[in-house]
Protein backbone atom coordinates (compact mmCIF):
# COMPACT_ATOMS: atom_id res chain seq x y z
CA UNK A 1 0.00 0.00 0.00
CA UNK A 2 2.81 2.45 0.87
CA UNK A 3 4.61 2.01 -2.49
CA UNK A 4 1.35 2.78 -4.29
CA UNK A 5 0.80 5.98 -2.29
CA UNK A 6 4.44 6.99 -2.78
CA UNK A 7 4.16 6.38 -6.55
CA UNK A 8 1.00 8.51 -6.65
CA UNK A 9 2.67 11.39 -4.79
CA UNK A 10 5.80 11.27 -6.94
CA UNK A 11 3.69 11.07 -10.11
CA UNK A 12 1.71 14.12 -8.98
CA UNK A 13 4.90 16.06 -8.36
CA UNK A 14 6.19 15.14 -11.79
CA UNK A 15 2.96 16.32 -13.44
CA UNK A 16 3.10 19.60 -11.51
CA UNK A 17 6.69 20.10 -12.63
CA UNK A 18 5.75 19.43 -16.27
CA UNK A 19 2.89 21.95 -16.08
CA UNK A 20 5.31 24.55 -14.71
CA UNK A 21 7.70 23.91 -17.59
CA UNK A 22 4.88 24.26 -20.12
CA UNK A 23 3.81 27.58 -18.62
CA UNK A 24 7.40 28.80 -18.71
CA UNK A 25 7.76 27.81 -22.36
CA UNK A 26 4.48 29.56 -23.20
CA UNK A 27 5.79 32.75 -21.59
CA UNK A 28 9.00 32.56 -23.65
CA UNK A 29 6.96 31.94 -26.80
CA UNK A 30 4.90 35.05 -26.08
CA UNK A 31 8.02 37.13 -25.54
CA UNK A 32 9.51 35.93 -28.83
CA UNK A 33 6.29 36.76 -30.69
CA UNK A 34 6.24 40.23 -29.14
CA UNK A 35 9.87 40.85 -30.08
CA UNK A 36 9.07 39.87 -33.69
CA UNK A 37 6.18 42.36 -33.77
CA UNK A 38 8.40 45.09 -32.30
CA UNK A 39 11.06 44.35 -34.93
CA UNK A 40 8.44 44.76 -37.65
CA UNK A 41 7.40 48.14 -36.24
CA UNK A 42 11.01 49.31 -35.93
CA UNK A 43 11.71 48.29 -39.53
CA UNK A 44 8.62 50.12 -40.72
CA UNK A 45 9.60 53.27 -38.81
CA UNK A 46 13.14 53.15 -40.17
CA UNK A 47 11.79 52.90 -43.71
CA UNK A 48 9.50 55.85 -43.00
CA UNK A 49 12.43 57.91 -41.73
CA UNK A 50 14.55 57.05 -44.77
CA UNK A 51 11.76 57.97 -47.19
CA UNK A 52 11.02 61.21 -45.32
CA UNK A 53 14.67 62.21 -45.50
CA UNK A 54 14.73 61.50 -49.23
CA UNK A 55 11.51 63.48 -49.76
CA UNK A 56 12.90 66.42 -47.81
CA UNK A 57 15.80 66.76 -50.23
CA UNK A 58 13.58 67.00 -53.32
CA UNK A 59 10.37 68.70 -54.34
CA UNK A 60 9.11 65.61 -56.18
CA UNK A 61 5.49 64.87 -55.22
CA UNK A 62 5.95 61.17 -55.87
CA UNK A 63 8.48 61.05 -53.03
CA UNK A 64 5.93 62.64 -50.70
CA UNK A 65 3.35 60.05 -51.81
CA UNK A 66 5.76 57.28 -50.87
CA UNK A 67 6.23 58.87 -47.44
CA UNK A 68 2.46 59.10 -46.91
CA UNK A 69 2.06 55.46 -47.92
CA UNK A 70 4.81 54.39 -45.52
CA UNK A 71 3.31 56.45 -42.69
CA UNK A 72 0.08 54.50 -43.19
CA UNK A 73 2.00 51.22 -43.16
CA UNK A 74 3.88 52.15 -40.00
CA UNK A 75 0.65 53.17 -38.29
CA UNK A 76 -0.96 49.86 -39.30
CA UNK A 77 2.04 47.92 -37.96
CA UNK A 78 1.84 49.76 -34.62
CA UNK A 79 -1.90 49.11 -34.31
CA UNK A 80 -1.37 45.44 -35.18
CA UNK A 81 1.33 45.14 -32.55
CA UNK A 82 -0.82 46.80 -29.90
CA UNK A 83 -3.84 44.63 -30.67
CA UNK A 84 -1.85 41.41 -30.67
CA UNK A 85 -0.02 42.34 -27.45
CA UNK A 86 -3.40 42.57 -25.72
CA UNK A 87 -3.93 38.87 -26.37
CA UNK A 88 -0.65 36.96 -26.86
CA UNK A 89 -2.53 33.69 -26.50
CA UNK A 90 -5.66 33.69 -28.73
CA UNK A 91 -7.21 30.90 -26.66
CA UNK A 92 -7.12 32.93 -23.46
CA UNK A 93 -8.60 36.17 -24.76
CA UNK A 94 -7.55 39.72 -23.88
CA UNK A 95 -5.74 40.50 -20.67
CA UNK A 96 -7.80 42.21 -18.01
CA UNK A 97 -6.99 45.86 -17.56
CA UNK A 98 -5.64 46.80 -14.11
CA UNK A 99 -7.98 48.80 -11.89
Amino acid sequence: MIPLVLAGVLGGLRVASAVGEIQSLNAVQGQVALSERVATVVDSLQTERKLAAAAATTEDSSERALVEEQIGQADADVVSMLISSQSPDPWRGPRPTPT
